[in-house]
């Protein structure tokens, strides 16, 4: 029958001599993990799914006028949000928002 030292590369020898360092590193990784919400969960795999799904998609944005005034409609397919913009600046803040979740 083989050995501990036989059956396990060189690089395993400090965790395997350190008796329950391997049980220790587990507990701590145990103990400082959170599972996440429901709501943030739902809203990650929504967006990794629509991420994989259209992977081309990306934030369209289209601008109506007229002789006297303009407006933006805007859609982002990885959040599925939108918005109709009477200003620039207000599509621009809306655009930093959704960006930055």
């Amino acid at each position: 029958m083989q050995s501990v030292s036989q059956l396990n590369p060189p690089r395993c020898q400090p965790l395997l001599a350190s008796g329950n360092a391997f049980a220790t590193l587990f507990q701590r990784l145990k103990n400082s993990f959170r599972p996440p919400s429901q709501k943030s969960f739902r809203r990650s795999l929504r967006r990794r799914i629509s991420g994989l799904l259209c992977a081309n998609c990306k934030l369209q944005i289209i601008k109506f006028s007229n002789d006297t005034e303009a407006w933006w409609y805007a859609y982002d397919p990885q959040t599925q949000q939108h918005i109709y913009a009477t200003t620039e600046d207000e599509l621009d803040r809306w655009i930093e928002r959704i960006s930055a979740k």
